[in-house]
């Protein structure tokens, strides 16, 4: 069975990889096409405007409710706490085709981009005085760009901010080979984005 033909098959997704890989693009696709729901695992284990962590037994309640469902995907870098989702899913997408600097350039445009959708909800004078915000943005992205480096280079067991380095990562996922699809190379990625593309009746 090809690559695609699986992934159009499973009902169960989880979607995990470096940062900046495309997670949350490839599952909104996903969902497009398997008319499945989405969830993100950012807004699980964190919360607010500061990304203040969430408790884990309120995260380890929200993947049990997760895989109680029929049918899901998931995305995100984590560990530990999502072992429930690996287990559960047919299908695990690694996302381990991009590097450093490319992820660094589109962590960077990601931000912005969040940036500037924020500014279009306030309403008249509010878009232009926003300097608590950008100060937030502007840290939030320093905080990122730092911290998710580690996923490449390794943290100190004893100082890693990020979820999980790619070693970690490795060692992981090599319980679930039978049902790991590793993107490695970024034309691959691409063409699997595209074949995902909302396909227009008519």
């Amino acid at each position: 069975m090809s690559t695609l033909a699986r992934i159009r098959s499973a009902h169960r997704i989880h979607i995990i990889g470096s940062p900046g890989a495309g997670k949350s693009t490839l599952a909104q696709r996903l969902s497009t096409e398997l008319g499945l729901p989405v969830f993100h695992l950012d807004l699980i284990a964190y919360e607010g405007p500061e990304f203040t962590e969430r408790p884990l037994a309120f995260r380890s309640a929200r993947v049990t409710e997760i895989t109680s469902l029929t049918g899901w995907i998931t995305e995100g870098i984590f560990i530990g706490w999502t072992q429930p989702l690996l287990d559960e899913a047919e299908l695990i997408i690694w996302l381990d085709y991009l590097r450093w600097r490319r992820a660094a350039a589109r962590i960077t445009l990601r931000t912005f981009r969040t940036a500037l959708r924020e500014v279009t909800l306030r309403r008249g004078t509010q878009r232009f005085f926003r300097f608590r915000d950008y100060r937030r943005n502007f840290r939030q992205l320093l905080l990122v760009l730092s911290s998710s480096r580690e996923y490449w280079d390794g943290g100190s067991p004893n100082a890693s901010s990020y979820p999980a380095t790619r070693e970690e990562l490795d060692l992981v996922l090599r319980e679930y080979a039978g049902k790991v699809i590793h993107i490695t190379e970024r034309r691959d990625a691409q063409m699997l984005a595209e074949l995902l593309k909302p396909r227009i009746s008519g």
